[in-house]
């Protein structure tokens, strides 16, 4: 029992220091002494195994002395560690091949197929993993792993996607099977919690470690991020924030069957219907001359479009729509008390008009004087906002020590 205790906490303490080191741009084993309350010769064990074992550390030079002996600078070493990042989306699949200091080498996107069956959408998303390695010109040793943004309902302990209805799956075993075709270690979430990850790791975690990730595209989820760590629920679910209740009285029905969803009135699948309802009355909008032959086909993006070339019919299901997203982020602010809500997914691209509605709303409602003036702000990566935090997935992994390293995986190829 107290040889595990001593692994355990030997553990804890190299987690502690390279997150430490990662978030430095520079440090000195000193300055981790201090940091961390770590005595001197922990500190230089610890580091040394960061570099010469795990091989995500480096030493860089020296720095400025205040008497004695120049310090050894050290810094987080990821720019030659690559991972593949995908978003497994219902109308495309994108995909990048990035180092775990965010910078891209190579991306690509292909249809899905969805309605061509789970088979082959996994196969099509593994020759995306392969053309994606050969594009890139990185070898295959120093691919850490592939992290992935799923739609659905995730079951962490079991490791499965329990059900995803945009996709129609249930307990779909997605790493099992895409081993069968890739090499590398796969660890993927919903594709919400993964974007959180993403602002955590790469984006706005560098300002504040408690803010909401919203991801408001064909469906709508939410992903906590408290204290610098997701919040995962008991079963790994949370986040389902499209299936809470904003106008119990409204008629539109949401996929899960219950009507009143914030995901049927304020998604991008919602914010279609809407228009088409409305031009079925017969109501005027440039949409009817542009959708006449099939009014079906209308999206939230060319609403957005007309909204912003000032049709009022559009508007007004973008404000309507706007004012629910509104109204179901007062519930968020109030329930966590976050720094700032970050909105990505398609239809955070719909303007300032979108944007600006949510903000008076959430002001106009919301609890404590705090929370009025909360940051509401687009996601940092814009229509990359899944696949880089599928890219956090791993490097997350590599944080805490549960993923080999590259040369790891160099060594045993």
């Amino acid at each position: 029992m107290a040889r595990l205790d001593a692994t355990y906490i030997n553990t804890a303490n190299k987690i502690k220091v390279l997150d430490i080191i990662r978030n430095s741009d520079l440090i000195s084993r000193a300055e981790l002494v201090k940091k961390t309350h770590l005595s001197a010769p922990t500190i230089t064990r610890i580091v040394d195994s960061l570099i010469n074992t795990e091989k995500i550390v480096e030493e860089v030079g020296t720095g400025s002395s205040e008497g004695g002996r120049p310090p050894h600078l050290i810094r987080f070493s990821g720019g030659d560690k690559y991972v593949i990042g995908i978003d497994l989306g219902t109308t495309h699949i994108d995909g990048i091949v990035a180092n775990l200091d965010a910078e891209v080498v190579t991306e690509m996107r292909i249809p899905t197929f969805v309605e061509s069956g789970y088979d082959e959408v996994i196969s099509r998303t593994a020759l995306l993993i392969r053309d994606l390695l050969d594009r890139s010109g990185v070898p295959s040793s120093r691919i850490l792993g592939i992290g992935m943004a799923v739609a659905g309902l995730v079951d962490r302990k079991r490791k499965i996607v329990e059900y995803s209805p945009d996709f129609g799956w249930h307990d779909a075993n997605i790493v099992k099977d895409l081993r069968q075709s890739v090499p590398f270690p796969i660890v993927f979430d919903n594709v919400t919690r993964v974007m959180s990850l993403g602002e955590l790791h790469f984006g706005l975690g560098q300002k504040t470690s408690n803010f909401i990730c919203i991801n408001v595209g064909y469906g709508i989820g939410a992903g906590v991020i408290s204290e610098g760590k997701p919040f995962f629920g008991a079963h790994g679910m949370s986040g389902e924030f499209g299936h809470i209740v904003v106008d119990p009285y409204a008629d539109a029905r949401c996929m899960c069957g219950n009507t009143g969803c914030l995901e049927a009135l304020a998604s991008g699948r919602g914010i279609a219907m809407a228009a088409q309802k409305l031009l079925a009355t017969g109501a005027k909008s440039v949409l009817a001359d542009s959708f006449r032959a099939d009014p079906s086909s209308i999206t939230a993006r060319a609403v957005a479009n007309a909204a912003t070339n000032g049709d009022e019919l559009a508007a007004g299901v973008l404000t309507s729509a706007a004012r629910y997203l509104g109204l179901g982020i007062v519930n968020l602010v109030n329930l966590f008390d976050p720094d700032a809500i970050v909105i990505g997914g398609g239809v955070a691209t719909a303007g300032e008009m979108f944007f600006n509605t949510i903000r008076a709303t959430v002001s106009e409602r919301s609890l404590s004087r705090h929370s009025r003036g909360i940051e509401i702000t687009p996601s940092s990566f814009g229509s990359r906002a899944s696949v880089m935090g599928a890219v956090s997935l791993v490097l997350d992994e590599v944080l805490s020590l549960r993923l080999e390293t590259a040369s790891n995986v160099e060594e045993n190829a």
